[in-house]
């Protein structure tokens, strides 16, 4: 299952979907409304990937442009583009699986934001926007593929609080 995984990662990572985070799926089921739950694939505890991208995504992106101009008068066409980059990316796997996109609206819409922050990935600040620890909020939540597998053992890690302590200077701006 590791290799498995690995080679998923690394295929969405040479597609310009760069950051990928793993997390037990009851982790953020435990925290949302039935509304937004994980797809179900026969396990209470099913391992879930979390997939983002840093600006890492452009330059693909703009490749695939350039190659196939006729995307660019699709309705959205960078959303099409993950869709295709992740599908390819689980072409071959052989663990049942199922995957959400942060574009994709009611019934399937997952709280991409909430995910984030208690897979560990970012920080919901209360500028509600996704903080990584790394890359601030220039992230993109892309996917989450949730796999017939066990998530990882344990609580789910502390949230990663990068401006720990700066709330109360940020405050006075949110407000206005």
């Amino acid at each position: 299952m590791e290799r498995a995984l690995n080679g998923l990662v690394e295929r969405c990572r040479a597609a310009g979907i760069d950051l990928a985070q793993p997390l037990d799926g009851a982790w953020y089921d435990d925290l949302v409304p039935s509304e937004y739950r994980l797809p179900d694939v026969g396990r209470t505890r099913p391992l879930a990937l979390l997939l983002a991208s840093t600006r890492a995504l452009w330059r693909p992106f703009v490749e695939r442009l350039r190659a196939e101009p006729g995307r660019i008068d699709e309705e959205h066409p960078l959303d099409r583009w993950v869709e295709d980059v992740v599908r390819d990316a689980l072409a071959g796997l052989d663990v049942r699986h199922e995957v959400r996109f942060a574009h994709e609206p009611p019934p399937r819409r997952v709280a991409m934001q909430r995910l984030a922050q208690v897979a560990g990935l970012a920080w919901l600040a209360p500028s509600m926007l996704c903080v990584h620890p790394v890359y601030g909020p220039w992230i993109g939540l892309r996917a989450v593929v949730v796999l017939d597998a066990d998530g990882p053992p344990g609580p789910p890690p502390a949230p990663r609080v990068p401006c720990d302590g700066c709330a109360d200077r940020c405050a006075p701006a949110l407000e206005r």
